[in-house]
């Protein structure tokens, strides 16, 4: 039974999905609009799967995602002051 557990994945709502996050810190400022966010891109590598109404969400990988930060802004740094920038046309 314990190696059937290990193959599972540990799909969860996003309801359960925050508890679990806050299980493991309570002082986390992770919300539900973030995560929700993160699983509905089009490129996620979140792992989801519609069941009825519900959508039931990978938690091991919105964990990985969240440590690899994904979903995080990667905007170019602007110029130095003085400077011609480059434009990418």
């Amino acid at each position: 039974m314990a190696q059937l557990n290990n193959s599972l994945a540990r799909m969860r709502t996003l309801d359960q999905i925050m508890v679990e996050i806050n299980a493991c810190d309570a002082q986390s400022c992770i919300t539900k609009h973030y995560v929700r966010s993160l699983v509905l891109k089009p490129d996620s590598p979140i792992r989801t799967v519609l069941v009825g109404r519900k959508r039931l969400i990978d938690l091991d990988s919105v964990i990985a995602a969240i440590n690899d930060g994904y979903g995080t802004s990667t905007k170019p740094q602007p110029a130095e002051p003085g400077t011609v920038r480059r434009v990418d046309i």
